[in-house]
């Protein structure tokens, strides 16, 4: 009787806990915190990333000794990064906010390896975030006072994101 009692009393106390827990994931939550950051950026630019030194090293490295270069997170950029105006601004933010266009990272793809093509980095009461963007992996890699986030891309997302970021980029600066 007293093993009945006790086994009732856990499944009543695990379904309080289950209760009061929040429904997010820790997942939504970190990519929820960059998303409202994001959406309040007071300025947003955007580094090109180097060409993937797995496919041609030589011209990665010509370019590392040629092109004034920046190193964030462990990865190339040229340190030439553009400017947004308004309406790229307004762009990046429809396709950054997506609801569901990440999810948790799934595991490491067989595409190389996480080599960014972009990143966006934007700033908000004196902190700075950035999003690294691989189109090889769909993947992103965010990072942000004392928070990091690793994610998949969706399909329809990824996409929209590849469009408007090699669109801007071609753009003339502001």
């Amino acid at each position: 009787m007293k093993k009945i009692l006790l086994f009732i009393t856990l499944i009543v106390l695990f379904a309080a806990l289950e209760a009061n827990s929040s429904d997010e994931s820790p997942f939504a939550k970190k990519h929820g915190i960059f998303v409202n950051s994001f959406s309040k950026a007071e300025k947003i630019i955007l580094y090109k990333g180097l060409p993937r030194s797995s496919f041609d090293e030589n011209v990665f490295k010509n370019e590392l000794k040629s092109k004034k270069t920046v190193k964030l997170h462990g990865y190339y950029f040229y340190n030439d990064p553009k400017n947004l105006n308004t309406v790229d601004i307004k762009q990046l933010q429809d396709v950054y906010v997506t609801p569901n266009g990440f999810v948790a990272f799934r595991g490491e793809k067989f595409c190389g390896g996480f080599h960014p093509n972009y990143a966006i980095e934007w700033h908000l009461n004196n902190k700075v975030y950035r999003a690294l963007i691989c189109f090889g992996c769909k993947e992103m890699k965010s990072f942000g006072p004392m928070i990091e986030l690793r994610c998949d891309i969706g399909d329809t997302t990824f996409r929209k994101f590849e469009d408007t970021l090699n669109s801007i980029w071609t753009q003339p600066s502001v």
